[in-house]
């Protein structure tokens, strides 16, 4: 039944009750709402019953006094109703308010949730946190790929589930200790499913820390494997040194820079002097000056202090006054090695007892000529190896200064020397070492890059160390920086080049009047000694001051027609820079990039010109001309190039230079 309806209900019952003039029913059907309207319309029906009723019985004060009361109550019903519904507003604007507060708090809090789960999954540390029963109540993403299991099955197991029973026997009493407040940390291994045997340094840390009993702990691990790796394998390598320095016939020692305090002593300076290595290092400044010979001591003492104050090699020969008093003559040599960003590590240092060379030196040659070898060597980088395992047993500080790369990248990888070998040279030099497994011992010499970009021409040589079944056990390796020697070399060559086509150009122009050989003579020799793309000759016509080409080469290759474009090619001399500079000056001139060049003229079909050298033809003091050369890499000219043409285009200071030369 709708609205309408009851309403309809609602007012027959009331007409029924006008009409037999009764009271209206004490309960008006329908709903609250509609009972609301109806008692508003019985008020005004019971008004205007009383107040006809009053009319027809002549007396109106009743009727008026009924509908007041009528009225009075109904306003003060309205008024109670609204302020109800005011109140239950207001309420619900609490409830409404208190609801949206709850619901940012809760999404605060997921929202910090959310924080440190991304920071605790995201640190290389294994993290988690167990209750005072040593549950676990959480664990970050590193400690669950470690044990290889999901979090529903770590999440609210017992310690001992997770870690296994062996384990969790050695953790159980540091955890507990931590439960009590106390702090722990230690190292320890554990095999992890996905990992295998780690090295773990792990921390307990309880909940509140220093205030007694706290409600868990948290467990912090970091996987310590690598360092502990680390520290072995230095431990080795160590342990490598002192076996192999100790059986060399060299004391050896090792020690700080600054103040000469020493770490290591080898022990063959109790032989060589008669002191112990443990009083040697003790004080290594004053035990050595006190034995240094008197006639060498204020030599000793000032190289040494040279070194110090510039960081220069010591090498000095003299003698030492051992302690049974005999005259020991010892070449000392000491180096400061240097990380690869040239910081200073330690001192490192070998004296070799040299009393025999000096005793026997003019008596014994061959014996000196070895000795000589040996000093001189330990300029050089040199290395010793292991024939069965390949390992490198030393290398000494000279290999970083040579190679620009650490000794240690060398002890790691055997091999590694040969990653700055020049590309060129690589095959050869690989083919050589697998020689000298065939008794073919390496003599090479090569070019390597170091790091910096710069080059170094080494000459390396191996020579076989054999044990007493004469079975080769060990292979000692010299390199030797020939990088002047190869210079000169290369410069002798290329001015014995240069030379000779001087001198053949000087024949052509002695042994033919036709203009356009002699051109090809001296285009063809210049090829030899400066390298190019393409060249030209031009000669200038006074008369219409443009230089014009009468000769050139390199253009065929592209085309007929570039060819022919070049040599109709007309330049004004004084309109074109570099050829006025030539003129004016009466020197090469290199342009290191014709395009940013403004002066340059480009002809269809040489685009690819990038870089250009030309120098004047003169005779008597006269330009006549200008050679000129062409490549398509920009900057690819030198002022050695341009020395090298100016020859060829002035054949007669050359032959003055070379006469004031003798």
């Amino acid at each position: 039944m709708d609205a309408n309806d009851e309403l309809g209900l609602a007012l027959q019952a009331i007409q029924d009750a006008w009409t037999q003039g009764a009271a209206p029913p004490p309960q008006l059907p329908g709903s609250p709402e509609n009972q609301e309207k109806l008692a508003r319309i019985l008020a005004d029906l019971l008004s205007a019953q009383s107040f006809a009723l009053a009319i027809a019985k002549g007396d109106l004060t009743p009727s008026l006094k009924a509908q007041g009361l009528m009225a009075g109550s109904l306003k003060e019903a309205r008024d109670q109703l609204e302020r109800r519904e005011h109140e239950l507003l207001q309420a619900n604007a609490r409830l409404l308010a208190e609801a949206a507060e709850r619901k940012q708090a809760e999404e605060e809090l997921r929202a910090r949730e959310h924080e440190l789960r991304m920071i605790t999954d995201n640190i290389p540390v294994f993290i988690a946190y167990v209750d005072a029963e040593l549950r676990y109540r959480f664990v970050n993403k590193k400690y669950v790929e470690g044990f290889g299991l999901d979090y529903k099955e770590i999440i609210g197991k017992h310690v001992r589930e997770v870690l296994g029973e062996a384990y969790y026997g050695r953790a159980a009493p540091l955890m507990q200790a931590a439960l009590a407040g106390q702090e722990i940390s230690f190292e320890s291994t554990l095999d992890l499913p996905r990992l295998g045997t780690r090295w773990l340094s792990i921390n307990y840390v309880p909940e509140v820390a220093g205030h007694g009993q706290g409600g868990g702990v948290y467990v912090l691990v970091l996987d310590i494997t690598d360092r502990k790796r680390t520290e072995d394998a230095l431990r080795e390598s160590e342990e490598r040194f002192r076996q192999l320095v100790e059986q060399l016939p060299v004391f050896v020692y090792r020690g700080a820079v600054a103040d000469r305090r020493l770490a290591y002593a080898s022990p063959q300076i109790e032989p060589l002097l008669g002191i112990p290595p443990e009083e040697w290092m003790a004080d290594p400044t004053g035990t050595w000056i006190e034995h240094v010979h008197p006639g060498d001591r204020d030599r000793a003492w000032a190289a040494d202090r040279r070194s110090h104050a510039t960081g220069e090699p010591f090498r000095e020969e003299y003698r030492f006054v051992a302690r049974d008093g005999r005259v020991v003559w010892v070449r000392d040599e000491a180096v400061i090695v240097r990380d690869a960003a040239g910081q200073k590590l330690y001192l490192q240092g070998i004296m070799l007892d040299i009393t025999e060379r000096k005793a026997a030196e003019e008596a014994v040659r061959e014996s000196e000529a070895r000795l000589r070898q040996m000093t001189s060597s330990m300029r050089e980088a040199i290395w010793l190896r292991d024939t069965r395992t390949l390992e490198v047993l030393y290398v000494n500080p000279a290999y970083e200064e040579l190679w620009g790369r650490t000794c240690e990248s060398l002890y790691q990888d055997p091999r590694s020397f040969l990653d700055a070998v020049h590309p060129e040279d690589k095959e050869r030099v690989m083919q050589a070492i697998q020689k000298q497994y065939q008794g073919i011992f390496f003599n090479q010499e090569y070019r390597i890059v170091r790091p910096d970009g710069s080059f170094r021409w080494i000459w390396g040589r191996t020579f076989p160390i054999r044990d007493e079944a004469g079975q080769l056990f060990r292979i000692t390796a010299i390199a030797e920086d020939v990088t002047e020697r190869k210079q000169m070399e290369q410069a002798e060559r290329e001015q014995r080049l240069l030379a000779e086509a001087l001198r053949d150009t000087a024949a052509a122009l002695n042994s033919t009047l036709d203009l356009d050989e002699v051109l090809g003579r001296i285009l063809s020799n210049i090829g030899r000694v400066v390298p190019h793309d393409a060249a030209e000759v031009m000669l200038i016509d006074p008369a219409q001051g443009t230089a014009r080409i009468v000769r050139s080469a390199g253009y065929d290759r592209i085309g007929p027609d570039v060819q022919a474009a070049v040599l109709a090619l007309r330049l004004p001399v004084a309109k074109a820079a570099n050829l006025r500079q030539i003129m004016d000056t009466r020197q090469p001139f290199i342009i290191d990039d014709v395009r940013a060049f403004p002066d340059w003229v480009e002809i269809p079909g040489t685009q690819w010109i990038r870089a250009n050298l030309a120098a004047p033809i003169q005779i008597r003091g006269s330009v006549i001309g200008f050679l000129s050369l062409n490549s398509a890499t920009p900057g690819f000219f030198t002022q050695d190039h341009a020395e090298r043409l100016r020859a060829f285009a002035d054949p007669g200071r050359h032959r003055h230079r070379e006469r004031a030369a003798v």
